[in-house]
């Protein structure tokens, strides 16, 4: 009876508890990061705050903020999102629990072009299953562990070492890495020691001791913990100097006992402070790391770090035949004192210290092969990182989709989703429209104005004066240069600024009866030029249906179309689809500045039914994962009204330098 009872009611507790949290959890909005804009790179971080998830990425950090190009931390763990929030908070942080959240995060953001992982967690997969991006594995060190070469680096595009050791141990192992490329970029969070380096020798002002944690397995217990009371008092009878020891931040997470290590070795030893001091175990170790003292170091990622100094390093080996040493062609025991025991310590440490430092010539060789200073200093990884964000922009030929579910749903505004639309019905005071009556929906969030009612068939109706070449100065003739012409003239020049040799292929989204793309295919130089509008008005030869999504150009040119769109997402697809990944929209309109709807005539001219605001074109932008700039055509100044705008939409961010070099050179933007 209980059991029929008790279990069904058990279950449905544990649905509905389950259902709640997952429509109520604070941390299920925090997948997109409200800071992030176009982030081009994604720092994944894969483990929970005690294994290391937020102390593998620290030494990352600085080297992504100073490099300009934006990116964001994506973690796994809410105790290390929060930390993130905490301890990081320039940083944008994402956190997600699943791959649902994952394919949220990603098609919010199609600008993430490098994914860089800094551990092998089994996590990675569910970003790693994403085409057409980079996948880099980064990590958090570099040692002799067997973590360090295992069959889990054959699923990345690229692993960044810091040395060729690295890679040699990958040689050795039983297993290829033909399809995976290794780039030495050094250890660039080492680069301010390199600058501190003295050549050997000086006295020993302090020993520095390094132990590495316990490890996942057995044949990963490299750790000199069970001893360290012996290394430690026999480093201090024979050094007689100050005695710093930092432990591995996971110290402790396997292995219970372990996490009082420091209390017992202080115990045990009974020195004082100006002895024995115990660093931070979640700081930085290069933060430790001075040119006056010698280092004991387990096997780890230490032993590299130490090497930037010039000075004795002695490594415990353990005599367990079972671990796992990932050597390359240099051993520890050719340019480190090795001992797996204290009394072999104390005799190596007691000759160095009376002066036969014999490994010194061997450790300089060692520290070119493991950690490349040269590479450290001339910034490879950063070269690395630009080249990974230039080469997505190459390959990547595909359309701009945005995702399905990104845009707003009926009742909320078109442009932003806010939910602070209200109609109004407002008179013109200007004399062209006199009289005119609209009913406005006017979003109160971004100032995206709709004027859904004012549509006008060009199809059956025709074109008005401003759009025919004879009645107008704005549409081509054929004859003389008119808008299109120069705003295809301005992005041609600023294609060639990245490129000179290149030859754009330009589109005109919806020309009407212009003529400008005759002289721009007679006077540019470009590849070709092709027509796309409702129909084919001109009887184009090389004419692209407005839906068509199997065409991309370099340039697409919109002059005096967007505030005729009245289905934003369909309506933007068609024309931002048509647009190579690095290439260049350029589309005019009037922007709205605030100024009272009554005193302007551009809302209420028949056909137009968007009048978009800054804020609301780039809200649309985000959509599609595009940059978008403004800049003031020179007819602004004249008959179309200070509230003229080009609007500059483009994905590659090397087109802002691009952009911003012309503006460089001309006062304004060209138009007729």
């Amino acid at each position: 009876m209980l059991h029929n009872f008790g279990v069904p009611v058990a279950r449905y507790l544990y649905k509905t508890s389950l259902s709640f949290l997952q429509k109520y959890n604070p941390y299920s909005t925090r997948v997109v990061p409200e800071t992030s804009v176009e982030p081009v790179f994604m720092l994944h971080t894969g483990a929970m705050l005690p294994a290391g998830g937020a102390d593998q990425i620290k030494p990352w950090l600085p080297l992504f903020d100073q490099l300009g190009i934006e990116y964001l931390v994506v973690t796994r763990a809410v105790d290390v999102y929060e930390y993130m929030l905490r301890e990081y908070p320039h940083v944008a942080v994402s956190l997600v629990s699943s791959s649902v959240d994952a394919d949220k995060l990603i098609q919010r953001f199609p600008s993430l072009s490098g994914f860089f992982y800094v551990a092998n967690t089994a996590n990675n997969n569910q970003f790693l299953r994403y085409p057409g991006v980079r996948h880099v594995f980064i990590g958090h060190g570099d040692s002799d562990k067997s973590a360090s070469v295992n069959r889990l680096f054959k699923c990345y595009d690229e692993v960044y070492v810091a040395g060729q050791a690295h890679i040699d141990r990958f040689k050795k192992a039983d297993f290829g890495m033909a399809d995976v490329e290794f780039k030495i970029v050094g250890r660039p969070d080492t680069r301010t020691l390199l600058s501190q380096y003295v050549q050997r020798g000086g006295s020993i002002e302090r020993i520095l001791y390094l132990p590495t944690w316990e490890g996942y397995h057995n044949d990963q217990a490299y750790s000199s913990l069970p001893i360290a009371e012996s290394i430690l008092r026999a480093a201090h009878a024979i050094g007689k100097v100050p005695i710093v020891a930092k432990l591995h931040p996971m110290t402790g997470l396997m292995r219970s006992d372990y996490r009082q290590a420091e209390q017992r070795i202080g115990n045990a030893l009974g020195l004082g402070s100006e002895q024995l001091r115990f660093a931070d175990q979640h700081g930085k170790l290069t933060d430790c790391l001075v040119p006056d003292a010698i280092f004991v170091c387990d096997i780890s990622a230490a032993v590299s770090e130490c090497l930037t100094f010039d000075r004795p390093i002695f490594v415990y080996l353990p005599k367990d035949p079972k671990l796992a040493v990932m050597s390359g062609t240099h051993t520890y025991a050719d340019y480190a004192y090795t001992f797996s025991d204290a009394q072999e310590f104390s005799e190596k440490l007691s000759a160095v210290k009376a002066g036969d430092d014999r490994l010194a010539v061997a450790r300089k060789a060692a520290r070119d092969y493991l950690i490349s200073p040269d590479a450290t200093v001339n910034e490879a990884f950063e070269q690395q990182l630009r080249a990974v964000a230039s080469r997505q922009w190459q390959a990547r030929e595909v359309a701009f989709q945005p995702a399905a579910n990104s845009w707003p749903v009926p009742g909320l505004c078109a442009a932003c989703g806010a939910d602070a639309v209200t109609q109004q019905t407002i008179a013109s005071e200007i004399a062209a429209a006199k009289g005119k009556v609209c009913d406005f929906l006017i979003c109160g969030d971004c100032g995206f104005v709709s004027n859904p009612n004012n549509t006008h068939d060009y199809v059956y109706s025709g074109f008005g004066a401003t759009s025919d070449p004879q009645m107008g100065t704005r549409a081509g003739d054929g004859v003389q240069p008119r808008r299109e012409y120069r705003m295809a003239e301005m992005a041609v020049d600023i294609l060639s600024r990245r490129s000179a040799e290149r030859l754009p292929d330009v589109l005109i989204f919806g020309p009407g009866l212009s003529k400008d793309h005759a002289l721009i295919a007679q006077n540019l130089k470009i590849g070709s030029v092709a027509l796309t509008d409702m129909g084919n008005f001109q009887s184009a030869v090389n004419f692209v249906p407005l839906d068509a999504t199997d065409s991309t150009f370099d340039i697409v040119v919109a002059s005096e179309v967007i505030e005729h769109f009245t289905d934003l997402k369909t309506d933007f697809t068609n024309l931002l689809s048509k647009i190579k990944t690095d290439g260049l929209v350029v589309a005019s309109t009037n922007v709205n500045d605030g100024w009272p709807l009554r005193r302007l005539i551009y809302p209420f001219i028949t056909g137009h039914t968007a009048y978009y605001s800054g804020r609301a074109l780039q809200a649309v932008a985000r959509r599609f994962g595009l940059i978008v700039d403004f800049r003031v055509p020179a007819i602004a100044f004249g008959t179309a009204g200070p509230r003229k705008r080009y609007i500059f939409f483009y994905r590659d961010p090397r087109l802002a330098e691009s952009i911003s070099t012309y503006f460089a050179d001309h006062h304004v933007a060209p138009s007729e």
